[in-house]
């Protein structure tokens, strides 16, 4: 499965490449990832091959590698998929929002008039990316391979659908639309102007942003996590409550429209659906190992052993 996987982001790569060049865009600084994902591939090698009863510490070091390049080529593609330069739609998001009855000023105010809340809101916001990480080592570790399988999988699919959504029916945010200042650290704004505008060819790997408002990939992100968990006894739980507050900060934290949201679940139930399809075939389970003879449920408690979740 790592090395479909792994076929699947080079294609990813290679669309980009292609693209980038016709558009004229250029993406520097590469050092960083390169020497990350070269430390990763190198462990992931050499306990894989070389140290006996490594198996476990090679898959975190793989996948991670894996989901490393899919972010990068992920992130290289949202930037392409902007230079579309479709008309914005801000105005239409915002009037979709006041039908449901659902005022984004109203809340960013609500939100921001409770310190303890934004607080929180702020802390768990940030927290999908160490959430991934954290997820790699725990399924590599309970060598659950095919879970991680599904959700890198299942967050390649789902780029594959919301950036060129973003890309035909682009928006600013929230913060821009209603004259609100994003957080200090929110620098897609600039990135996203250039791109629209055609002002900048050149962007530095280090400061590549999400800059995908409608559907909100976040959303995408934050159920794919739940999905992944599903069968872990107190873990679901932690995730489901984790991710459930992620999805409540984005308005106030991320710029989206309530819309935005709604789109963004829309596709991860698609996305889920033809993950757990793909899941029953006899090709995805001999790839990713899935076995119903030697993966029992995660959270089902063997004889003489302790659960395998605990808190």
């Amino acid at each position: 499965m790592k090395a479909a996987a792994a076929c699947a982001i080079a294609a990813l790569a290679i669309c980009d490449w292609l693209w980038a060049r016709h558009a004229g865009l250029t993406f520097g600084h590469w050092t960083q990832f390169a020497v990350l994902t070269g430390l990763l591939l190198a462990i992931g090698f050499f306990y894989g091959s070389i140290r006996r009863n490594g198996q476990q510490l090679a898959d975190m070091a793989l996948w991670g590698a894996l989901v490393a390049a899919f972010s990068v080529a992920a992130a290289i593609f949202t930037y392409l998929t902007a230079t579309l330069a479709f008309p914005l739609i801000d105005s239409e998001l915002a009037r979709i929002d006041a039908g449901l009855g659902f005022s984004w000023p109203a809340w960013f105010q609500f939100v921001n008039s409770h310190p303890l809340l934004k607080g929180l809101f702020v802390i768990v916001y940030a927290s999908l990316l160490p959430e991934c990480a954290a997820s790699i080592i725990y399924f590599a570790h309970r060598r659950r391979n095919d879970r991680i399988a599904e959700f890198l999988w299942g967050a390649l699919l789902s780029i594959l659908i919301t950036a060129p959504i973003s890309g035909i029916v682009p928006a600013l945010g929230a913060f821009v639309h209603f004259g609100v200042p994003g957080p200090a650290e929110a620098t897609y704004l600039p990135h996203l102007l250039a791109l629209r505008e055609g002002t900048a060819s050149s962007f530095s790997m280090n400061q590549l942003q999400g800059i995908i408002t409608m559907p909100s990939y976040h959303t995408v992100l934050a159920i794919l996590i739940i999905y992944a968990y599903r069968g872990c006894g107190r873990l679901f739980t932690l995730a489901l409550v984790l991710n459930g507050v992620m999805l409540l900060s984005l308005p106030s934290e991320g710029g989206h429209y309530l819309v935005d949201l709604i789109a963004g679940g829309a596709i991860a139930a698609v996305t889920i659906a033809i993950i757990s399809a793909a899941a029953r075939t006899r090709w995805w389970r001999q790839l990713s190992g899935a076995n119903a003879m030697t993966h029992p449920p995660i959270a089902r408690k063997r004889t003489g052993e302790e659960p395998d979740v605990s808190f």
